[in-house]
């Protein structure tokens, strides 16, 4: 993604930034907290292109999310092709991932066409718009790119599901891909609030109501295992940004 706007970081650093923003997430507000760690040594590394830098954190996080949401969507055609009548609880979630994931779609679709990005651009002040403006043609050609960290999203959300079906197990709760696939994308959603450290106590309790509609009592439960097996691949994200010493990795930048 950072390869589209012509900033170029070795791999190695690419994943000390990554987990130093993973480590920050669970002490910030929500977990975007993280992304706002990364957003500040982007800026620092990418000085004379800082836009264009944070635009690759925004749409990293735009993309995680829309990929659980499309994991959401896939669940609800299944269910409705399989199944004559959908439950109430199933119903409801798949609408709402129906709802969040034709907005995420429609802003795409917006920021991609010329005649709706031009008038997007419109409403920026404008010393922003030319900067903007080429952020976004950068992502326009190198699509194929993008579908790329889209798939790369895609597997990491099946992934996520994959441990939250683990989590219920550990919980001793049969939780079924299908009931994964329709609330964790929800979950996720209500845990980037900026209310609380890492989104404690909101993932929880958004998991425990959500979960509670299909007859299932440790939802709380569920995302607290799944909290712990987190905070133990984050932490030595501290020890890398204890560690780590300003320098410029960056081999070029936009123009």
């Amino acid at each position: 993604m950072l390869r589209t706007q012509k900033l170029y970081l070795s791999f190695l650093k690419t994943i000390h930034l990554v987990w130093i923003g993973q480590f920050f997430s669970l002490v910030l507000p929500g977990v975007a907290g993280g992304e706002l760690a990364r957003s500040y040594y982007i800026v620092q590394e990418a000085s004379d292109a800082k836009i264009a830098g944070l635009s690759t954190i925004l749409l990293d996080r735009v993309l995680g999310l829309y990929a659980l949401l499309c994991l959401g969507i896939t669940s609800l055609l299944y269910l409705i092709l399989s199944q004559n009548q959908l439950s109430s609880p199933m119903l409801q979630f798949g609408v709402s991932n129906l709802l969040l994931f034709n907005g995420t779609s429609l802003l795409f679709l917006a920021l991609w066409f010329h005649p709706t990005r031009r008038m997007s651009l419109k409403l920026m002040p404008g010393r922003f718009r030319t900067i903007v403006e080429s952020t976004l043609q950068g992502y326009r050609i190198h699509g194929r790119d993008l579908l790329i960290c889209f798939t790369l999203s895609l597997l990491a959300s099946i992934m996520v599901m994959k441990t939250f079906q683990i989590a219920g197990q550990v919980a001793q709760t049969s939780l079924s891909w299908k009931q994964a696939f329709l609330v964790c994308p929800l979950v996720f959603i209500a845990s980037t609030l900026p209310i609380s450290p890492g989104g404690i106590g909101i993932g929880e309790t958004v998991a425990s109501l959500l979960f509670a509609r299909f007859g299932i009592e440790t939802g709380a439960t569920i995302m607290l295992i799944f909290r712990v097996w987190l905070l133990i691949l984050r932490l030595p994200g501290g020890l890398l940004y204890i560690l780590r010493t300003p320098s410029s990795s960056f081999e070029g930048t936009i123009k």
